[in-house]
C-alpha cells in the first residue's frame, strides 16, 4: 500500500495476477472452490465433499469445478474425484489469489468481471448458493 494524501491506496495488481484472474475465474463460488482444493494439493475431492465443505449445492460445484478443470487447475472427474493440480507458476499466483481476496475481496470481484459490460454479471459474483439454495 501506498499514501495518497491522507489515505493509503493498495499497490495495482499485476499484470499477470489480473491476467491470471481474467482468464480462469469466472465467479466467487470458483475461487472458494480453488481455494479449498489447493490448500489441500494431496487429497482427492468429491463433488459431495467440496459441497458440504462450502456449503453450496453439488450442481454448482460440479460446474465450478468443470471450470477449473478445464483451465488445468484442477485434474480428474465425478467418478473418481478432483485433485488440485500442482504448478510451480500457478500456485505462486493462486497464494496471490487467497491474500488478495483476504484483503480486498471486492476489488478481486470487480477485476474478475472487469470486462463485462452487465451489472448482473457483476452481482452474480456474490452469489454462492446453487440454484437449489435459493432460500438461503
Amino acid at each position: 500500500m501506498r499514501a495518497l494524501g491522507w489515505a493509503l491506496v493498495p499497490a495495482p495488481f499485476s499484470n499477470e495476477f489480473r491476467d491470471f484472474v481474467r482468464d480462469n475465474i469466472v465467479s466467487v463460488e470458483q475461487i472458494a472452490v480453488l481455494l479449498l482444493m489447493s490448500a489441500d494439493p494431496d487429497r482427492v475431492w468429491s463433488a459431495q465433499e467440496l459441497s458440504r465443505e462450502l456449503s453450496s449445492s453439488p450442481a454448482s460445484v460440479l460446474q465450478r469445478v468443470a471450470v477449473l478443470a478445464l483451465r488445468k487447475l484442477v485434474t480428474g472427474n465425478e467418478r473418481h474425484g478432483f485433485q488440485y493440480r500442482a504448478d510451480p507458476k500457478r500456485d505462486a499466483l493462486v497464494e496471490e489469489l487467497r491474500r488478495e481476496f483476504m484483503l480486498r475481496p471486492v476489488s478481486v470481484i470487480a477485476l474478475i468481471f472487469s470486462g463485462s459490460t452487465t451489472l448482473e454479471s457483476f452481482s452474480n459474483a456474490f452469489r454462492i448458493w446453487g440454484d437449489n439454495d435459493a432460500g438461503r
